[in-house]
């Protein structure tokens, strides 16, 4: 792929989530986005964020693009470990 197109495809990825953002649509909406086009842009990758609770020492929530809604459910009450 030709160096201008990849660099437009960057900046396309980056911004779409960014105006989501901007324009008030939900956390969830905005991650699945973001994960989305970590797919786009890189093919075989999946991405998923998996945000920890307040305490950071579980994951109550994840968000995906590629991956089953099933997911944080599964990841709930996986415990962190602490460094």
């Amino acid at each position: 792929m030709n160096p201008a197109v990849r660099t437009a495809q960057l900046e396309e990825a980056q911004r779409q989530p960014l105006l989501m953002i901007a324009s008030g649509a939900p956390l969830g909406e905005c991650l699945d986005a973001l994960t989305d086009a970590a797919g786009r842009l890189a093919p075989g990758v999946r991405a998923c964020v998996l945000l920890a609770n307040e305490d950071r020492n579980a994951m109550p929530q994840g968000y995906s693009a590629h991956f089953p809604r099933l997911l944080p459910l599964r990841s709930r009450g996986c415990r962190l470990a602490r460094r």
